[in-house]
């Protein structure tokens, strides 16, 4: 910065600290940078007329030190917040952008002013005051402003004002992603100052709502199931920790966040989760049980996230306590008929039923669970919005027949005869084939006129299917590693999800077909395939429970070479052989 910045310069100036010419109708640095030149109209206070009267002087050292930040690379820019100053400071509000978040139009409006962003994003939140010597950056140089030359092509940077003195920022940082000023507009003041109280749960929000809420999707659409959630836990305490706690913990791993924020926001969603326990089991308000158990349910099925993302051991307690009360709300009996209810009985019966594949026990779903009683001629989601397969990667029909599979495997396990058991297995596998058939020809025919976004969420739910034919013959079967029906089943999967670009966003689903292929593949070629992948998608993806799963690959293919070799032939193993205990079952995010 050369002098004093202009206070009626450009936006993209005025963000950047930076003297604009007020040249029109672009001035002179956006056009040597080539970049919009906007003018910024009818621009207000959250805070009110009376923001003056709290503003330092221009010669306070706190004024000085707000450009002092230290160096960061380009993927690792992250916003910096002041815990200093009430949140109501913290937005810029353009009149002609309020969002309300409070009604089903907001809702609609942040639906659509939502792109999905992948690999490093960075908007999150820090304290300076708490965080001594490694401050975190938003890609600012630790070379004085006067030092940066003044063609250098720089990020147009989200930024609000100061708020006694400190200096608040968003940014994005990934060119192809959505800058944050859709949300920074979309929070109002009662909101941000009364459900938000600080700072830095503000941007938490506001991140899970853009970027979080797309990545847990599978298939990001105007009926996101979690952005509801997100719109839910504005009225609910105990949801809105764990959504706060679960944006804060993606943060983190993109590092954007410190660790200790994240273990804070987490620690304190699982006091407040235990306190609305309590206070079920002792309420004496019976007509208010249901909706404190519906949002109990949101809360628990969210924090089998945090345990995913985290690498935590707590998934299996928390599946048991969603199953006490999914069967107390009455899903298990019949279709909720609300929308929420709706994403609660889609992540139940997903998580259920996947983890009952990896940990290879019975699923809490019985077979006569009514989410399973597909229409046969047209397998599909029906008319619940979102659908299944957005909300998983999986086609409800597959999820079906995965759930029937791990029953069949628990009739094994707990000693069913062969002549018993053979007969079922054939059935399913038949009846496996005329589906996909069925769905396959249904939805090949209009192939080329799908969008990308619809192909790469169709790619990913041939890839299920292809998982439940690998686990129908390696866990009923017993067919062996080296057959060649295994083989040949397990080349298609691998080619399906080579046919996935790295964040495409269908693709966060492939831990299951990922896990299961990687227990098959016997061939070196194989192998590089399904490793390259998965370091891929946990570079894109990040998260502990992928980054131990990549480990266990390696683990997996070492005793299969060393059973080969001790015993001059493939040993026939039992696909999915971990046991739980010591990652949490990689569900959808």
């Amino acid at each position: 910065m050369t002098g004093r910045r202009s206070r009626g310069g450009c936006a993209q100036c005025l963000q950047q600290h930076r003297k604009c010419d007020e040249g029109r109708p672009r001035c002179g640095r956006c056009a040597r940078l080539n970049i919009n030149c906007e003018y910024k109209k009818n621009i207000r206070w959250v805070n009110g007329p009376h923001r003056h009267q709290r503003r330092r002087p221009r010669d306070s050292p706190h004024r000085e030190s707000r450009d002092d930040l230290l160096p960061t690379t380009p993927d690792l820019r992250v916003s910096h917040i002041s815990s200093l100053g009430t949140p109501s400071g913290l937005f810029v509000v353009q009149d002609e952008h309020l969002l309300h978040l409070t009604n089903r139009a907001n809702e609609r409006a942040l639906s659509n002013a939502t792109g999905r962003t992948h690999g490093n994003e960075a908007p999150s939140d820090d304290v300076r005051r708490m965080q001594t010597g490694t401050s975190i950056l938003q890609g600012q140089d630790p070379t004085t402003p006067g030092q940066r030359p003044a063609d250098e092509e720089e990020p147009v940077l989200n930024e609000a004002r100061p708020v006694d003195g400190e200096l608040v920022r968003i940014s994005e940082t990934t060119p192809s992603s959505l800058e944050l000023r859709a949300w920074e507009t979309s929070l109002n003041r009662d909101i941000s100052s009364f459900l938000l109280p600080t700072a830095e749960e503000s941007i938490a929000y506001v991140y899970f709502l853009r970027s979080v809420a797309m990545i847990m999707s599978a298939c990001d659409s105007t009926q996101n199931g979690y952005r509801q959630l997100a719109i839910l836990a504005l009225s609910t305490p105990v949801l809105m920790g764990t959504v706060i706690s679960i944006s804060t913990t993606y943060m983190y791993l993109r590092g954007s966040a410190p660790m200790f924020l994240a273990l804070q926001h987490q620690s304190r969603a699982l006091a407040t989760l235990r306190d609305s326990l309590g206070s079920l089991s002792s309420s004496v308000v019976k007509e208010c049980n249901g909706h404190l158990k519906r949002d109990l349910l949101a809360t628990i099925l969210l924090q089998i996230t945090v345990e995913m993302a985290s690498g935590g051991s707590g998934a299996k307690t928390h599946i048991a306590y969603a199953w006490n009360l999914f069967r107390e709300l009455g899903y298990d009996r019949r279709k909720p008929t609300c929308s929420i209810g709706t994403v609660l009985v889609q992540r139940m019966t997903w998580i259920d039923t996947i983890s009952s594949i990896f940990w290879q026990r019975r699923p809490f779903l019985p077979l006569s669970f009514w989410f399973f009683n597909y229409n046969q001629d047209s397998p599909n989601d029906g008319d619940s919005q979102p659908t299944v397969q957005e909300t998983t990667g999986c086609p409800q029909w597959v999820i079906s027949f995965l759930a029937r599979i791990s029953h069949l495997c628990a009739d094994y396990s707990d000693g069913l005869p062969s002549f018993l058991l053979m007969p079922q297995a054939k059935e399913l596998e038949l009846d496996l084939n005329m589906s996909a058939r069925n769905y396959f020809n249904r939805t090949i025919a209009p192939y080329k006129n799908l969008s990308n976004r619809q192909r790469h969420l169709d790619v990913v739910g041939q890839c299920f299917y292809w998982s439940a034919v690998l686990l129908l013959q390696r866990r009923i079967f017993r067919d062996r590693h080296d057959s060649p029906r295994v083989q040949s089943s397990l080349t298609v999967l691998i080619e399906l999800m080579e046919s996935l670009p790295i964040g495409c966003g269908p693709d966060s689903a492939l831990s299951l077909p990922l896990y299961l292929a990687a227990h098959e593949a016997i061939e070196p070629d194989h192998r590089t395939h399904i490793r390259s992948k998965s370091r891929q998608l946990t570079a894109e993806y990040p998260s502990k429970t992928r980054e131990a799963l990549t480990r266990e690959y390696e683990i997996i293919w070492a005793d299969i070479d060393r059973s080969a070799s001790e015993d001059g032939s493939l040993v026939t193993t039992h696909a999915g052989s971990m046991s739980g205990e010591r990652y949490a079952v990689p569900t959808r995010h």
